[in-house]
């Protein structure tokens, strides 16, 4: 459950590609639940960051993009992170994430020769709980 999400369209897509994601991992489509996985948490951030948009456009890390909706995923993690609202772990992992999800570009597969398989997958869903658990409460 993604209650804690204030904006209900983007808690909608949140529970709609959750909800992909377990078909995915269960059809061990690895690349599909990271990647997935990667959106989740960034629209997670997302919400998180718009709830607390003032402070989050004047911390040190926030990109000179007024839009928090245009901000990347490490812009996320790290305003996230310098705010105190994901713990040191959290960033570490998805900083991981990130760079499995940018595999969604074939040009960036190529280049980083990156692997993947359940073991990634099944970090890449263990961050998402760990985030969802830490947000949630």
């Amino acid at each position: 459950q993604f209650a804690f999400i204030g904006d209900k369209d983007l808690r909608s897509i949140i529970e709609r590609d959750y909800s992909e994601i377990q078909r995915a991992y269960i059809s061990e489509c690895w690349k599909s639940v990271i990647i997935l996985c990667g959106g989740v948490i960034e629209a997670i951030l997302t919400d998180l960051l718009i709830s607390n948009e003032t402070v989050a456009r004047a911390t040190r890390s926030a990109p000179k993009n007024s839009d928090i909706t245009h901000w990347d995923l490490s812009n996320l993690i790290d305003v996230a992170v310098e705010l105190s609202l994901i713990s040191a772990g959290v960033e570490k992992l998805s900083h991981s994430i990130r760079e499995y999800r940018n595999l969604v570009h074939p040009g960036n597969e190529l280049r980083s020769k990156l692997r993947f398989d359940a073991e990634e997958a099944k970090i890449a869903v263990e961050v998402l709980n760990i985030v969802h658990r830490d947000l949630s409460h």
